[in-house]
Order: structure tokens, then sequence, then C-alpha cells
């Protein structure tokens, strides 16, 4: 058994190399091409507009454009430019995040010490992988968030693994990530409440069985869970005490559910809709509504709330209540379609590269490729088809172990369970608040989650017993 492990690893790091090199080289080029560019994302506008009118609209938090702020204060200081400093800001803690939380979950799960130099190599493939590459290099907090939610889910993991052992680091990180995610991006930050509540639940169930133990653990049990309410409440009230700037509306959770129930379905739904309807969203409403992809929430949203506020939530429940009883089956299977793409996100994004149907591929790659089209297509096939190859190697290689032996099988399942739920509880909030459309913005947690355990796999081998 232990030689057929050992060709398995074989091939798989024969095929980890070859994509993680041509990966790397391309990469770099692309940054080299991208260093001192901004891609055009329309959120993009309204955080540089942070950092000059120190003010937000509520829908976006104000925490990235105060970190655009304190860099180009910085970099003004030392007269150079400040946004090639942002993409370096961005790499270094993405890639510190990568790291240590490789090398956490290994101390944590087989009790030996990883070396940098893999756990830095395992950080560069996935910090390169296109998708993922891209958001470094855009003015958008998505790589902050992602780097936080990664380390804040291998603490949890950690906690999985010994719940009665009681962390402070595991605290620091977790409140770390909901400071973060809570005054950078609402939904993210929705994610790690619901991966924390999750994972937590599973931590304290899996070990404490009685009452006396449960006792005995007060401090994990009751501790962390008050200090996590307690950074929730600062980080989503915080947001309402500072300036209101742009044209959104005031921002809340039922306007943005709207994004999902009723967006999608204005044109359609405005055609033969009640007086209810009607009245809050005219004619002149939808012409805006198709004139803009954010005309909904620049015409349509500000008109509801001029004429109902503070009573605007309830109509916003009544056009969402009256949308999903028209379109109810259609939001439920485009849902449950884009989820499921962003489960197997390593191969939807292979699919959606020669195929962008119904998502936002084509517009996300149009922001990417604008200084250098050749060679972002040949980075995003290449990155995107051999990181699908890696995938599936592994997948293989990890079937054919199990076949015949009950304690990997055993291993495989744990780590399928474990894999596919924390993508679950990240993804959903994300998928919940986004268009009918397949993101693959969405897909950058469920991307590092499917090369993790590969990984893993490859370089615990690597990793040796620590000197007490």
């Amino acid at each position: 058994m232990r030689k057929k492990h050992n060709w398995c690893k074989r091939i798989l790091m024969s095929v980890w190399l070859a994509a993680f090199l041509s990966q790397l080289v391309l990469a770099v080029c692309w940054a080299v091409q991208n260093w001192n560019c901004v891609q055009e994302f329309y959120d993009t506008k309204i955080y540089i507009d942070g950092i000059i009118n120190r003010t937000t609209d509520g829908w976006h938090l104000p925490g990235y454009s105060v970190l655009l702020f304190v860099i180009r204060k910085f970099f003004g200081f030392v007269k150079a430019e400040y946004i090639p400093g942002v993409y370096m800001f961005q790499v270094l803690f993405s890639l510190f995040c990568f790291t240590e939380g490789l090398r956490s979950l290994v101390k944590a799960w087989t009790g030996r010490h990883l070396s940098y130099l893999y756990a830095v190599l395992a950080g560069i493939y996935i910090l390169t992988l296109p998708t993922i590459w891209q958001m470094q290099f855009a003015l958008l907090p998505d790589a902050m968030c992602l780097a936080a939610t990664c380390i804040l889910a291998v603490k949890l993991l950690e906690m999985i693994r010994d719940p009665l052992k009681f962390r402070w680091d595991c605290l620091y990180v977790v409140a770390g990530a909901f400071l973060l995610t809570g005054t950078y991006e609402r939904h993210y930050f929705y994610g790690c409440l619901v991966l924390t509540i999750c994972f937590g639940f599973a931590a304290v169930i899996s070990k404490i069985k009685t009452f006396k133990g449960l006792k005995k653990e007060w401090k994990t049990a009751v501790f962390l869970p008050a200090v996590i309410m307690i950074v929730t409440f600062a980080t989503m009230l915080y947001p309402r005490a500072i300036g209101i700037a742009g044209s959104y509306p005031s921002y809340s959770i039922t306007a943005d559910f709207m994004r999902r129930t009723v967006v999608p379905y204005v044109t359609e739904t405005s055609k033969d809709a009640n007086e209810e309807w009607s009245a809050y969203i005219t004619p002149e409403l939808v012409k805006a509504h198709e004139d803009s992809e954010i005309g909904f929430y620049t015409a349509i949203l500000p008109s509801i709330e001029q004429k109902t506020a503070p009573a605007q939530d309830s109509v916003y429940a009544d056009l969402i209540l009256y949308s999903t009883k028209r379109n109810g089956a259609d939001i439920l299977s485009r849902f449950v379609k884009e989820t499921a793409g962003y489960l197997i996100s390593p191969f939807s994004n292979v699919k959606y590269i020669y195929a962008a149907g119904n998502s936002h591929y084509g517009y996300n790659f149009s922001r990417m490729w604008l200084q250098a089209p050749k060679l972002t297509g040949m980075y995003m096939r290449v990155g995107t088809i051999g990181f699908a190859l890696v995938v599936t190697t592994g997948i293989a290689c990890a079937i054919f172990l199990s076949i015949k032996d009950k304690k990997y099988f055993k291993n495989l399942l744990r780590t399928l369970l474990l894999s596919l739920s924390a993508i679950v509880c990240i993804t959903v909030p994300l998928a919940l608040f986004a268009t009918r459309m397949y993101d693959y913005r969405l897909s950058l947690f469920a991307q590092c989650v499917w090369v993790t355990p590969i990984l893993f796999g490859m370089f615990q081998g690597f990793a040796k017993v620590e000197k007490k």
C-alpha cells in the first residue's frame, strides 16, 4: 500500500509542478503588464471616491477605502505611485495568510512542522491562480476578504480537531476576520458568520458529550461566541456612523436581497404587474434600469426610499414577495444551479472560458485583459485548465488509494465533508445576494478549499516533527 501511495504522490507532484511552473511564469508576466494599471470595475470608482471624499454609501463599506487612504498617504510621503503599493500589500497579505494557513493546518492535523519553503511554494500556487491573481491587482476588497476567510476557516478546523484546547491565536484570528470582512465587504462577513456558527457548533458537539465536560470548558463554549457576537455587532453598526456619498439608497438586508429576487425580473414583471408594483416601479424607472447596469440601485431604490422612508423596507419586502410568487421556480432553480457551479468551481471555470453563457465571466475577464489581451487569454486558459487537471489528478489518486484502505477512505470522506461544508457556508451567503449568473469572483474561496487538501497531502510528507 505504501508503494502505491508513493507512486500516486509522484504522479500528483509531477502534474502539479508542470501546472505551477507554467502558471507562475504567465502570472509574473501578467503582473508586470498590469503593475500600475487599474481594472475598471464599477465598484472600484466608488472606493477611489471614498478616499477622496472620505465617505461611503453604506453598500460599500469604509474599511477598504480607509486602507487605500493610508497607503496613498504613505506613498505620497515617499513621492511614489500608490496603486502598485496597494497591489503589493494585497499580494503579501494574501501570501502570508495562505502560507500560515497551510503550516497551521499541517501542524494541527499531523503534529508536524512544515518548513516555510514548502508552505510558500503552495501559497504562491494558490495566489497565482488566474482568478485569484486578478483580484490581487484590483482596487476591490475581494483579495483581502478571501485571505481573511481562508485563515479563519483554518483556525476553525483547528478547533474541530481539538475543541477542548483553548487557543488565543484562534480567538484573535476569528475576531480579526470578522472585523476585516465586517468593514470591507458585507457578504463575506455574512459567510464568515455562517461558517463560524456551523464549525463552532461542530467543534463543541464532536468532543463535549456531557454537561460536566461543557462546564469544564466554559471558556471555549461561552467566551469565544460572546466575543464573536460583540465584534459582529460592532462591525455591523460602524458603517451607520459615517457620511453618505453617491446616489445609492440606504442599505438594508431587505434591499440587498432584491438583487437576487427582483432585479433580474424587473422588465418582465413590469409588463403585467399589479397596482402596487406599478406604483413604485414606473415605466420611466424600468427604462432607467434597462439603460444602466446599476440603474436599479441609482434610480428605482432611491425613488422608493424617497416616497416611503422610513418604511421603505416593508415596500421592499412586498416587492420581493410579489416577485417570488411569480418567479419562485426560476429563482430557486437558478440559485441551486449557481451554488452547484461554485461547489465544483475548478471545472465550472473551465466551462465558462469556452462558453461564457449565463455568467459574469465576460465582464470580469474584460476588466482583466485590457492591458495585454493575448497574454491574459493564454494565462487564463493555462492556469484554469492546469488547476482543473491538478484537482482531477488529486481526486483520482484519492479514490484509488481509498479502494483498499478503509482508514484512508474514512479520511477522504471526512475531508470531503469538511471541504464541501466550508464552501457551502461561505458561498451560499455570497450567492444569495448576487444576480442570477455564475460569477467566478464568488468562487475564489471554493477554489482555495479544493486545492488545499491536495497540497496538504503532497507536502505533509516533507513536514518534520518539531523539536521540543
